[in-house]
């Protein structure tokens, strides 16, 4: 799948072969929680062996570096943000939204697009069968999920910086049960990115997609004008080939759109 295994750590070949060292400006980058614009500074690959996770690294032996494609100018979506991690993650109530996505132990290998702190990642690949392959462009969001992965001892999470807008999932086609776009669907025209995600799904796969509710005000979230709707869904499976299996309501604040193929 254009990745290499270590130890049960996954590394990007391109990395391998090129970087071995993080640049200062990285460095002082990768500090959790910030709003980052490392990947302009990476010209060659990243390494966090000096970041502050550096005995969870050790502990895992776990090096994150860019696979091939790139993230200069990576695309990010508008309104897309992280605030404070434990603020954040009260904002979901995981075990419900898990249930009802019907994640569990019958799900093989998943893609998920922004890892975020791992806040789905980690519950996520608890639950299933197979490896969580999540994919972010911030490298902080990468080197914190799998930090938090080493320390709970979960090693089915594959993380990597990749800008799946542009270049795709980069795994192989139809590997995947589901493809997570969770909080992620708020800007114009995502049909390329279901159309992405529809590529990487085996039949009987599923597109997992849930975004903040845009008829009433949240706690966080884009601009209620830029926020996708359920009535989305049907435009969405027409232009990946898909069909809608789901409209869900995921409380407190979250609706959910399960597109099968």
């Amino acid at each position: 799948m254009g990745l290499l295994i270590r130890n049960n750590v996954q590394v990007g070949e391109l990395a391998l072969q090129q970087a071995t060292f993080l640049l200062p400006e990285a460095a002082r980058a990768i500090e959790i929680g910030e709003q980052l614009d490392a990947q302009r500074t990476v010209s060659r690959g990243v390494a966090w062996k000096n970041s502050p996770h550096r005995d969870h690294d050790r502990r895992a032996r776990t090096r994150c570096l860019p696979l091939p494609g790139g993230l200069l100018a990576a695309m990010k979506v508008p309104e897309s943000g992280m605030p404070e991690e434990t603020y954040w993650e009260s904002l979901f109530d995981i075990p419900l939204i898990l249930d009802r996505l019907k994640i569990d132990r019958t799900v093989g290998h998943v893609a998920e697009l922004g890892c975020g702190y791992g806040t789905f990642t980690l519950p996520v690949a608890r639950r299933i069968h197979g490896t969580l392959f999540t994919f972010d462009i911030e490298p902080a969001m990468i080197a914190h999920t799998l930090a938090r992965a080493a320390e709970e001892d979960i090693s089915n999470v594959n993380a990597a910086l990749r800008d799946v807008l542009a270049t795709g999932f980069g795994l192989e086609p139809e590997c995947c049960d589901a493809v997570l776009l969770f909080n992620i669907l708020h800007f114009p025209q995502p049909d390329d990115l279901i159309r992405k995600a529809a590529a990487v799904l085996r039949p009987g796969g599923r597109v997992l997609a849930i975004h903040w509710r845009s008829d009433i005000e949240t706690p966080r979230g884009p601009p209620l004008h830029l926020r996708p709707k359920p009535s989305d869904a049907p435009r969405w499976a027409d232009a990946a080939g898909l069909t809608v299996a789901e409209v869900l309501d995921l409380p407190p604040w979250h609706f959910g759109v399960v597109l099968a193929t």
